[in-house]
């Protein structure tokens, strides 16, 4: 189930070749299996309280639902019917917020689903409106009479629907704020149906087998929930199921037992269990279910009902006499009710008291149609408002999620590497310069979810040019989520002179720095002791995690992680690095610009990392190797800002 994708127009297609759908079938099943399915659920022992799951009683005297067999030969055809046999099955229906959406689906089937959509208005409107077809010959022939009966009985029948339908939806609004007898189970029931999925039938009458159906309709409904749009307003969609949907009570018990589903509090619905936070929908966000135009539709076919009802009346009882005022046809007394719904006085005025009465309640219509146009207004301006700002939100979460990285390099070498590397990702053919106050740097397109920015220091860190007084001024500037100094280094720890791992061209990671410039000379009884008082900062947890995480299946040189000491001295001498190896014997290498990269990273509290290629041991320097471990070094920071954003939350190591 996601977080919140259109319906899949090949949804039959797939609903026939997913395997454990409908076994031992060719496709869906048929009607004739799906009725013989129906009988099965109507014979079980808990049938009535099952049907009444899914076909629930309308808003008037009808179920709101078709024939149960026709609602699972639908399923079938949708992927939403589980079907192992006509005694082992389960219904899962779409959140009701989403219906219309769902609703679009195989062209084929879009009818029927559209059917079952507008069950309730059918059932008002196609009745009467086939009376009334049937009336209008009746009318012409010499039992003019049975037609007028026939009329009567359609306007009588759409009255008494719309009655029980007031009276039921007035009971609903009463129980609704009425906190002490409206029960929890009530409110759970709208609240999931209307945003989750649900098991609206559950029909197995062997215990043993539920949980294996129970499975498989949990993963078949995670399925269909990935065939609709993911829309945050939504919150967390679950697979919800009441017990009251289960045919049998052995049934239910095992429901109950289920490892798949947990309890709704003390209630009979169970919902799947999610592995991740589970986020209401925002309602506001949702976009309302419009009733403007099924009213709309409703009067006009109650009005002309009426018109007709009173031209009639009207007719008959003014017999030969003069009826100039009376509306005595159709247009006449349609235009006197829209008088009355607008409560403008008419050069109508009709007689009888049937007309007088209509006409009264016609004008209570008028309001009622009013406050109905203003509230859904209002509704569909707040769902304009919540919706742009969680664009707006949504905008500024990308540009959050987004971060600048900021790389350093020393030489022209060093700068070419990186280039290529990230150019080759990002698919940046001429990089151009870029002034970000007095300093050039490239931008060079995106990795992951990080901007690449890459700039050019001169070599130590004490210069008007060097590390600290460049970084300072770009970190200030860019305010860039991490910094990373790329380029070559020399080794500490070679196979070859001090019997270590290292070989030319493998990386070092810094997961501490030991600023060596900063020393206290002394001498103690007479001897001469040097005291390292520089700063040990560590890197970032998140840059250092990513950068162990991307040693993952890297097939390029070695990485190896540990202290680097960073000095301004360009080491080319024995003597000095065995010194520099006495005074701290676990660093694996040293370089010249990482404590400035520190100073300046530590005042705008921005995570730093160092990536090195080695190419060479501070001593017997040759240009050869530093082309190939300059492109190694920015290889690897190139896998390792492609794992996701550089920025963390909260910064460490300043």
């Amino acid at each position: 189930m996601h977080d919140g994708r259109h319906v899949n127009d090949a949804r039959s297609d797939e609903s026939q070749s997913r395997p454990g759908i409908f076994p031992g079938l060719d496709g869906p099943p048929s009607f004739k299996q799906c009725r013989r399915a129906a009988r099965r659920v109507r014979e079980a022992p808990l049938a009535t309280e099952a049907v009444r799951a899914i076909r629930p009683r309308g808003q008037s005297l009808h179920r709101s639902r078709p024939p149960l067999s026709v609602l699972l030969y639908l399923a079938g055809r949708e992927s939403r019917l589980v079907w192992e046999s006509v005694d082992a099955f389960a219904v899962v229906e779409p959140p009701i917020a989403r219906a219309r959406e769902w609703s679009k689906g195989p062209t084929a089937f879009r009818r029927l689903a559209l059917v079952v959509r507008w069950w309730d208005l059918a059932i008002l409107g196609v009745p009467p409106a086939l009376i009334m077809a049937a009336a209008v010959p009746v009318a012409f022939t010499p039992w003019g009479e049975v037609a007028l009966v026939m009329l009567l009985s359609a306007v009588a029948y759409v009255a008494i629907q719309m009655s029980v339908g007031v009276l039921r939806l007035t009971w609903m609004l009463i129980r609704r704020f009425n906190y002490r007898r409206r029960t929890g189970r009530d409110f759970l029931a709208d609240e999931l149906s209307s945003y989750h999925w649900v098991i609206t039938l559950f029909h197995s009458p062997h215990p043993e087998a539920v949980e294996d159906l129970l499975k498989q309709t949990v993963k078949q409904a995670a399925a269909l929930d990935g065939q609709l749009t993911a829309d945050a307003a939504y919150g967390t969609t679950l697979l919800a199921c009441s017990t009251r949907c289960m045919t049998t009570a052995a049934s239910r018990e095992a429901l109950n037992a289920a490892p798949q589903l947990t309890a709704v509090g003390e209630s009979d619905w169970r919902v799947t269990r999610s592995t991740r936070e589970v986020r209401p929908p925002n309602t506001n966000a949702i976009e309302p279910i419009s009733v403007l135009r099924l009213m709309s539709l409703a009067a006009a076919l109650v009005l002309g009902m009426q018109a007709k009802f009173i031209a009639d009346v009207e007719r008959q009882s003014c017999g030969d006499g003069a009826c100039s005022r009376q509306p005595v046809t159709f247009l006449q007394a349609a235009e006197w009710l829209l008088h009355r719904l607008s409560w403008q006085p008419s050069s109508f005025e009709p007689l009888t008291w049937q007309s007088r009465s209509l006409g009264a309640m016609t004008m209570v219509l008028g309001p009622v149609l009013l406050a109905c146009v203003i509230i859904g207004l209002r509704r569909h301006l707040r769902y304009q408002d919540e919706r742009k700002r969680m664009m707006y939100a949504h905008l500024d979460a990308v540009r959050a999620a987004r971060s600048t990285v900021l790389l350093f390099v020393v030489n022209e070498t060093e700068r070419d590497a990186v280039i290529a590397a990230v150019c080759e990702q990002t698919g940046c053919t001429d990089p151009r310069p870029d002034q970000v106050d007095l300093h050039t740097v490239f931008r060079l397109g995106t990795l992951g979810s990080n901007d690449i920015v890459l700039a050019h220091s001169e070599q130590g860190t004490v210069s008007s040019h060097g590390m600290t007084t460049t970084a300072g001024a770009l970190l200030e500037h860019l305010s860039p989520g991490a910094v990373i100094l790329t380029g070559v280094c020399y080794g500490l720890k070679s196979r070859r002179y001090d019997g270590g791992e290292q070989e030319l061209g493998d990386l070092i990671v810094s997961t501490q720095l030991r600023a060596v410039d900063h020393r206290k000379m002394t001498v103690v009884d007479g001897e001469r002791h040097e005291i390292n008082r520089g700063p040990r900062p560590e890197p970032a947890i998140p840059l250092l995690s990513r950068a162990r995480a991307a040693t993952y299946k890297w097939t390029g040189p070695t990485v190896h992680f540990g202290a680097v000491l960073s000095l301004n001295t360009l080491l080319n001498d024995p003597e000095e690095r065995a010194r520099l190896q006495r005074q701290d014997e676990e660093a694996i290498g040293g370089e010249m610009e990482l404590a400035g990269l520190y100073a300046a990273a530590a005042r705008t509290k921005t995570d730093w990392l160092l990536v090195k290629g080695i190419s060479d041991w501070g001593r017997d320097k040759t240009s050869g190797p530093q082309a190939p471990a300059a492109r190694n070094a920015a290889d690897f920071v190139v896998r390792l800002l492609r794992l996701g954003n550089a920025q963390s939350d909260q910064h460490e190591g300043s």
